[in-house]
């Protein structure tokens, strides 16, 4: 290859994300041990390294031939390895996010809305085979997603197999109160869809029950895109939010099987690709899309609290591990705090080891992340940052929507 690699071959596809959307695979391929995904990892940090250098390299210097030819090799190497493999390597892309999200509906909206949260995700078609989603623990059906849909048993039926198997849906708002029904156990919820009610903003709905979904709200009340709410849902189900106009549900979830199906009349996804989403109603979605990854109660602290975590470190490397790095991430994904402790862990192996956080008065609140990454004695990193364990920094709110003595609203079954 010439000096400069784009201009001798390229690495783009239209079957992958972008290079700021890639950042984010890394964690969760990292986690997963997606092998390809590392190498074309390491083939654009070899790339930005080379053209860094030439960057960096003083007018009247000559550049070092033998450390061009080398990551010439190394770059070429590695590239065709990715050029023989790409069907295996774009099959990587589809199963390294937790997320999925329904093709149909606001999808664009949703996709842009998960990837602020610095998740990937990838885009489900209505006929998917559960069976061939396994990866992907989470399926996000869009504003509107749900629309035309009701009267397909074969969608209704790949829904409960991908949640009785221990997938999670996060269903945001609909149309018509009756598309609900194609969720799991649907057929015991009954609704108003945004066409069937009044949008409300500001302080729109209120806390019902706690849930950690909930550790990134600072007030009861809620200021969010909402229109509609339900009235009628499984008998297991928690109601977490109500609206503020009549104290009927917004938020529900259920089990269902070895999964979970949470619902609401958010429009969260619409208001943040047309800029009318609100911090709460983002921290919000955040959260429920973070808790959902793994649902389990996780370790909790309030702010200024010191909190353990126990962290699942698995050594995917060709090499025996010296150390392990910790590095704690807040809500938005920042990163807060790093440290190292001893380990002895070959190469395959895996062991669960506890760290520390002593969180800050002034720490956000939410759900955050332990990611780590391994090291040799000397140092020298063998594993890139893999995602690790969640934990919970929260402020509970105290006091509910006080129930009125007097309240007048109206619905209509029909839009006429």
């Amino acid at each position: 290859p010439g000096d400069h690699p784009d201009e001798s071959f390229s690495v783009a596809d239209a079957n992958y994300p972008s290079e700021q959307e890639f950042l984010y695979y890394v964690p969760l391929a990292t986690q997963k041990d997606k092998k390809l995904i590392l190498l074309y990892n390491s083939l654009l940090e070899n790339i930005k390294t080379k053209n860094n250098y030439y960057l960096n390299l003083p007018d009247n210097q000559i550049p070092d031939t033998t450390y061009i030819n080398l990551l010439n090799n190394e770059i070429w190497d590695v590239y065709l390895q990715i050029e023989y493999n790409r069907r295996q390597l774009t099959e990587e892309f589809r199963t390294t996010p937790d997320i999925g999200i329904l093709e149909n509906g606001w999808k664009e909206a949703s996709s842009s809305l998960m990837s602020s949260f610095k998740e990937p995700s990838v885009f489900v078609q209505y006929d998917f085979s559960p069976s061939e989603w396994t990866s992907n623990t989470i399926l996000v059906i869009p504003g509107g997603g749900l629309s035309g849909l009701d009267n397909s048993q074969q969608f209704k039926d790949n829904l409960a197999q991908f949640v009785s198997s221990g997938g999670t849906i996060v269903c945001l708002s609909q149309q018509h109160g009756y598309e609900y029904s194609s969720l799991p156990g649907g057929e015991q919820i009954s609704a108003y869809g945004w066409l069937e009610d009044q949008g409300c903003f500001s302080n729109a709905i209120y806390i019902d029950q706690w849930h950690q979904i909930l550790s990134g709200q600072i007030s009861n009340m809620i200021s969010a895109s909402v229109d509609g709410y339900f009235t009628g849902y499984p008998d297991s189900t928690t109601v977490l939010l109500r609206r503020t106009k009549n104290n009927e549900p917004a938020m529900i979830m259920y089990p269902y099987g070895q999964g979970w199906v949470i619902a609401t009349t958010m429009y969260e996804d619409w208001a943040y690709g047309n800029g009318q989403s609100s911090a709460q109603g983002r921290a919000l979605i955040r959260d429920i899309v973070a808790w959902a990854k793994k649902p389990q109660a996780l370790p909790e602290a309030k702010p200024g609290q010191a909190i353990n975590i126990e962290v699942s470190v698995r050594n995917n490397s060709q090499s025996n591990a010296g150390q392990v790095r910790f590095v704690i991430l807040d809500p938005d994904r920042n990163k807060i705090n790093e440290s190292i402790q001893p380990i002895s862990l070959d190469s395959g192996q895996g062991t669960n080891i506890v760290t520390t956080y002593n969180s800050q008065l002034g720490d956000p609140l939410g759900i955050w992340l332990v990611d780590y990454e391994l090291l040799d004695s000397n140092g020298t990193v063998l594993q890139s940052q893999a995602e690790g364990e969640r934990f919970a920094i929260s402020n509970p709110p105290s006091g509910t929507q006080p129930n009125p003595d007097f309240m007048v609203w109206a619905t209509s079954t029909t839009e006429q």
